[in-house]
């Protein structure tokens, strides 16, 4: 199997570079010899469409010569422009994406898609969280958000309605401070978007269906749609969700108020979830929609809607395990 890389020079507050530099020289990466690679050009310009539908274009020509394995190093966001490009690939050359496998090093800040990180399931590159046992690759559910214009996102980890989306929103706005703290603990950082997010939220009034239930009317606190249980740093669920399950884990906080979603928040940072207000299931599809806009995650992607509906699109690529 051929292999190219994904590189995010910019991921970790601007050391993706100097990471991408250990990681060459790791046993892992002298074996795949990473340096010498070929990388993908251009895969972080400005213009979000236009740097997908480039990557999308490139991977294509890749899928010609053959199998080929797709490194995506940097953090989440990373890996979503790859899955986005993979999946946007999948619309016109469905059988050409089938030679691409998805594989990744975590070069970022949370590096969710990299947990749990058991050493004998992933291996690490050096002292980096990698995903790269491409001989084990196996197909693997992603989770399309559509919203009221027809727009589509992707997500392999999680998509997030009400409090995680605010609190993501802030983590990944610049500034000295913010930027110091990722730089001296990537988990305080967390907690102090978290917190923040917390002081200054209120429920979002809106109506949720989920799977065949019928819409109805929730004061949202916040709304997970995820196939992967762990989120933003040490934060995760309490529930296993097979990857190629054709379903979502669906977890529900609803009606709290602040004392109530603080409990929430520090009890998902000990994996726990079930509580008051909380409710989860399992489901291929949920909708969301409300009078007012909303803000809307996406494996850390932040966008703005009225409505949305997710599905999973099951085992649409193939991932390193």
């Amino acid at each position: 199997m051929r292999h190219v890389v994904v590189l995010n020079e910019h991921a970790n507050g601007g050391a993706g570079a100097i990471r991408f530099g250990a990681l060459a020289e790791s046993e892992t990466g002298r074996a795949l010899r990473l340096d010498a690679l070929e990388r993908a050009p251009g895969a972080f310009e400005p213009d979000a469409q236009k740097r997908v539908a480039g990557l999308a274009a490139w991977l294509l020509a890749q899928a010609e010569r053959g199998e080929t394995g797709v490194v995506a190093c940097g953090g989440d966001g990373t890996v979503n422009l790859v899955v986005e490009a993979m999946m946007l690939a999948r619309k016109t050359e469905p059988a050409l994406v089938r030679r691409l496998v998805l594989g990744a090093v975590g070069l970022g800040s949370s590096n969710d898609f990299h947990k749990p990180a058991r050493t004998e399931v992933r291996p690490a590159a050096g002292k980096f969280a990698a995903r790269l046992t491409f001989t084990r690759a196996a197909p693997h559910d992603v989770g399309a958000m559509e919203d009221q214009d027809g727009a589509v996102y992707h997500f392999i980890n999680n998509a997030s309605v009400g409090l995680a989306a605010t609190a993501n929103h802030d983590f990944n706005r610049r500034g000295a401070v913010r930027d110091a703290l990722k730089r001296t603990s990537i988990d305080a950082a967390i907690l102090a978007a978290a917190l923040r997010a917390w002081a200054g939220y209120k429920n979002l009034d809106v109506r949720l269906g989920v799977g065949d239930q019928p819409m109805r009317a929730a004061q949202l606190t916040n709304l997970t749609i995820a196939k992967n249980a762990h989120f933003s740093g040490s934060f995760h669920y309490d529930v296993a969700i097979p990857p190629a399950s054709g379903a979502f884990g669906v977890f529900v906080c609803e009606g709290m108020n602040h004392v109530g979603s603080l409990r929430a928040l520090a009890a998902l940072g000990r994996g726990v979830f079930t509580g008051e207000g909380r409710s989860w299931s399992f489901a291929p599809e949920v909708r969301v929609e409300a009078d007012e806009a909303f803000p809307v995650e996406t494996d850390g992607e932040l966008h703005v809607a009225r409505r949305v509906v997710s599905r999973v699109e099951p085992g649409a690529l193939r991932v390193c395990p």
